[in-house]
């Protein structure tokens, strides 16, 4: 949506991500377009992983096109440290536009993840 309001360039660190059950049919027609690409689907409401799962097959997204979903595509070429995929959080508020004024939490996250990356097939 950012990238559509906002142009491209501007957003194109994001990946092209969509909405279920609202965006399901630009969903499948996006997966169709190129069936090995892989995408990674999370619930809404739902945390640490519980019902998360990649797909490159439409009839998956058929089967939950009806629920509150998050459907990304896939980083299939992560950042990874001595070969661990990890989540980086940082907490920032910003206050004002002009002029600008961002705050950095002192505390941030980090995760890394306990067995080793391996492409998915």
């Amino acid at each position: 949506m950012m990238q559509e309001i906002h142009g491209c360039p501007r957003f194109s660190f994001l990946p092209k991500t969509f909405m279920l059950p609202r965006e399901s049919g630009s969903l499948l027609a996006e997966m169709l377009r190129d069936q090995s690409v892989f995408w990674i689907v999370k619930p809404v409401g739902s945390s640490q992983g519980k019902g998360i799962f990649l797909t490159n097959n439409t009839s998956d997204i058929e089967q939950i096109k009806g629920q509150s979903m998050v459907v990304s595509h896939y980083i299939q070429n992560p950042l990874t440290i001595n070969g661990l995929k990890f989540d980086l959080r940082l907490y920032v508020a910003i206050t004002g536009l002009n002029p600008l004024r961002i705050y950095l939490h002192e505390e941030g996250l980090v995760r890394f993840a306990t067995e080793l990356y391996s492409r998915p097939t």
